[in-house]
């Protein structure tokens, strides 16, 4: 690395690793608050009201959008049904996760 010198495969998987124990111990606490805040949500059903209406479902989307801007990441809301966030990039490509 140090050579200016492409890593080999192991030598990448190495580092990968590595990022991985160094994230899990300086932000796993946090991590670990924010899904405890979001599961203390209480989001069940509401016989009658549709899920999008729900109180406690706007509560939980008010979170995630907080959450995004945080990260400076975008968040857009689709008539309270759908949650979208993203991140500008340098191409068309886009890389959706559906939770």
């Amino acid at each position: 690395f140090l050579g200016n010198k492409t890593l080999n495969a192991e030598q990448q998987n190495e580092i990968n690793r590595l990022l991985g124990i160094y994230t899990r111990l300086k932000y796993g606490k946090a991590a670990l608050e924010t899904l405890r805040e979001l599961v203390e949500i209480p989001t069940f059903n509401v016989d009658g009201l549709p899920q999008y209406k729900n109180p406690e479902f706007l509560k939980i989307a008010a979170k995630i959008e907080a959450l995004a801007k945080s990260f400076n990441l975008n968040f857009r809301n689709v008539d309270s049904r759908v949650y979208e966030i993203s991140l500008e990039g340098s191409g068309d490509e886009v890389v959706g996760v559906h939770a």
